[in-house]
């Protein structure tokens, strides 16, 4: 018999669903239709209601309910969650421009972060108050070409063990380390030990295009089953 835990994780590029939003818009609840139709710009609503489609399908799909009956919470951190009053079901769920990612299982928490490495930021003065010093360190010898996909692909990793451990950014960012240099060489851990939980966490990275980092943080004994859009029952 096979315990390991299995994280689904299923991602939708926001090009496929733009002609689509009146196929989707019925599963939405009216406040939340109300709320897309209010975004000035189309790829914004298109975002929104892409996002809200998918927790409420994938949530539908595990309760046996219409994706309308899903009844979703906030968390204390800000973290959305199902109420499902006879069963536990966890999911996480991240966007950046042009798409959506979602991971989720029947009873084992789980963070997803998504970041889209087509940006301009001034990395290094956000890394000196969002990244460690074991972070800060690596992120400084690298060269000029990869200094933009470093910091995303260190921001995206802690944004993930955050929201598996359910704080949110206001646990600070600096208190623990997820790149670091052993003989001259960057080394990724896979495994976390969280310093004020001792939980341990697996951190995958995920590449599903070529602008977006992904990644996600599950149980150390989990391993990633992808779904597709179709198996959720959304169709492109």
């Amino acid at each position: 018999m096979n315990n390991v835990p299995q994280i689904q994780f299923c991602y939708l590029l926001a090009a496929d669903y733009g002609s689509r939003l009146h196929e989707l818009e019925p599963m939405l609840t009216f406040e939340e239709r109300e709320r897309g139709h209010r975004f000035l710009r189309l790829q914004d609503r298109i975002q929104f209601v892409l996002g809200r489609v998918v927790v409420r399908r994938i949530c539908a799909n595990q309760l046996k309910i219409k994706p309308t009956a899903v009844q979703i919470e906030l968390s204390r951190s800000g973290k959305p969650y199902a109420v499902c009053p006879s069963s536990r079901f966890e999911f996480n769920i991240s966007h950046a421009t042009g798409i959506v990612v979602i991971a989720w299982n029947a009873s084992h928490p789980v963070g997803i972060d998504v970041e889209s490495t087509d940006q301009s930021l001034p990395f290094q003065e956000i890394s000196r108050v969002a990244f460690s010093e074991t972070e800060c360190a690596v992120l400084s010898t690298a060269n000029l070409d990869e200094v933009q996909h470093m910091f995303f692909r260190i921001w995206v990793r802690k944004e993930a063990v955050l929201k598996a451990e359910g704080c949110g950014i206001c646990e600070t960012l600096q208190s623990f380390s997820l790149v670091h240099q052993y003989n001259s060489q960057v080394v990724w851990p896979s495994i976390l030990r969280f310093p004020s939980s001792m939980r341990l966490w697996k951190i995958v990275d995920l590449s599903v295009a070529s602008k977006y980092v992904i990644a996600i943080a599950m149980p150390p004994t989990a391993e990633i089953v992808l779904c597709t859009p179709e198996e959720i029952g959304l169709l492109r």
